[in-house]
């Protein structure tokens, strides 16, 4: 089986492209996020509060774990994982050794417009009123900060600040499979 991994910050596109790359493949798409709400039957932000960042890493991992016993017998698949997941418990070293691993980015602008009407995002909750696109702007940079130096380990880069999702699957294509 050749398995796709997104990963990149916050707002990167990794859902939306990893969707349209799917779409083009033909193949199956999934959202780590979306996996893990699915295996615990309840969202993100409920798991961040009641549980901690410390366990939903934790659920990440385990669920790379069920990812490297999955056999789908050569298909293609497509994952878009959350921002943090290759970041902890030595897990990008896992998703090379699953797959190919494309990380996605954007300029801080481009980053902040994309998420800030999605509330559905634990890191990136904002509490003061009338401070929150300061406080969106400082918090995806200290993510950023952070994260980059594991996004930059990724087998290959692109950056979709100025690109349409069809545009980064056909990118995406060229990469893997035109070289």
């Amino acid at each position: 089986m050749e398995r796709i991994f997104l990963i990149g910050p916050p707002g990167a596109g990794k859902t939306a492209c990893g969707q349209a790359l799917a779409e083009k493949l033909g193949c199956q798409f999934f959202d780590t996020d979306q996996l893990i709400e699915q295996a615990e039957s309840r969202k993100l932000s409920h798991i961040f509060s009641t549980d901690g960042e410390a366990h939903f890493r934790l659920l990440e991992s385990r669920l790379l774990d069920e990812l490297d016993s999955m056999k789908l017998a050569g298909q293609k698949v497509v994952f878009a994982t959350g921002g943090g997941l290759p970041v902890y418990n030595d897990n990008l070293r896992r998703l090379k050794r699953l797959g190919n691993v494309i990380a996605l980015y954007a300029d801080l602008s481009v980053l902040i417009e994309r998420v800030k009407s999605n509330a559905d995002r634990p890191l990136l909750v904002y509490r003061e009123a009338g401070e929150a696109d300061k406080q969106l702007r400082n918090r995806l940079s200290d993510l950023l900060e952070q994260r980059s130096s594991v996004y930059a380990q990724a087998g290959y880069k692109i950056d979709t600040s100025c690109l349409k999702p069809d545009e980064v699957a056909d990118e995406i294509v060229r990469i893997l499979y035109e070289n």
